[in-house]
């Protein structure tokens, strides 16, 4: 017998209420592991933590590589930019150095939705009982903040699968499939909806690691699918420039920086691929064909690739945002 089927058995309510309360559960849990690696990161990055990222950021390379591994810690270029405008407010790291560990950010952050892309339900099991066990008996109580932040890591995953779950029978589901159905015929379309859901969402990687996880039942076809990564550049220009509006000084610089190259990769990318649906030149797609066998692997490397064109717009352009 499936131990799933078990789990999700409540003879007493309709199969939909089940599948919507259990995508309920792993949303709340993949939210409840974003803020928990937001918070825990903010409690270890103390001082010295500071001066030391400072040191390392002294040469663009390492300053890069630095960026690329904080986005992949973090899953947050908001979690990265935070610290960084206090680095900066402190005189510890120039804005042109802080701007290129910012864009390399984006690219590191990728490593969520590669991860969702594949299946990991026993690492992710062991990793919260190996972590609630430390937190529950207080053991290394030294590295409270750090346990904590790979528990919250594990409640994140862990909420992906739940979703997971729940969308594997909607597959043929009448309502999900008159919603593909419009995106057959408007497969442009869903370039908005990956922008709306980036801007309700307000984490890019968390929104294509959701994207990926829903469309895991072939709900959208190909084409629909990869057109909402490109969106979320123009969700997450169109998030920031509202989050940042009550901010002031170095914070909102660096959110609009931000914003911008977002947007200027978004229609990129989106440019991209459209070029290649009318004329038919082998472009992203076939590229991405030749990097992945799956849907969810070819959305994982285009969101990668929508990364790293942020982050190279950002770096080419990098001389003009300390005049601006």
């Amino acid at each position: 017998m499936h131990p799933e089927r078990d789990f999700l058995a409540f003879p007493n309510f309709p199969a939909m209420v089940q599948l919507i309360a259990l995508y309920l559960a792993g949303l709340g849990f993949f939210f409840t592991g974003m803020a928990g690696i937001s918070e825990n990161l903010r409690q270890i990055t103390g001082q010295r933590f500071r001066v030391l990222l400072s040191r390392a950021t002294n040469h663009p390379v390492r300053a890069g590589m630095l960026g690329a591994a904080a986005g992949a810690v973090t899953q947050s270029t908001s979690v990265v930019a935070f610290i960084l405008s206090g680095m900066m407010a402190g005189g510890l790291v120039p804005l042109g150095r802080a701007l290129i560990v910012l864009a390399c950010a984006n690219i590191g952050s990728s490593l969520l939705v590669f991860m969702a892309a594949v299946d990991l339900q026993l690492p992710i099991l062991l990793l919260i009982g190996f972590c609630g066990m430390l937190l529950a008996f207080r053991i290394f109580t030294r590295w409270k903040p750090a346990i904590s932040c790979l528990l919250a890591i594990g409640l994140l995953f862990f909420g992906l699968e739940m979703m997971k779950q729940a969308f594997r029978p909607l597959g043929t589901s009448h309502e999900l499939l008159a919603v593909a159905r419009f995106f057959d015929r408007f497969p442009d379309a869903a370039f908005l909806l990956g922008a709306l859901l980036r801007a309700f969402i307000q984490s890019s990687s968390a929104t294509a690691a959701i994207v990926i996880t829903v469309n895991r039942g072939g709900i959208l076809n190909e084409f629909a699918a990869m057109m909402t990564i490109p969106g979320l550049g123009i969700g997450t220009a169109i998030g920031t420039y509202v989050l940042s509006s009550h901010q002031r000084g170095i914070p909102r610089q660096i959110a609009l920086y931000q914003a911008l190259t977002n947007l200027a990769a978004g229609i990129l990318v989106g440019s991209l691929l459209l070029i290649e649906r009318a004329t038919g030149a082998p472009l992203l797609l076939a590229l991405l064909h030749r990097l992945s066998p799956s849907i969810a692997g070819r959305m994982a490397f285009l969101y990668l690739i929508l990364g790293s064109a942020i982050a190279t717009l950002a770096i080419a352009n990098i001389k003009w945002p300390p005049g601006w």
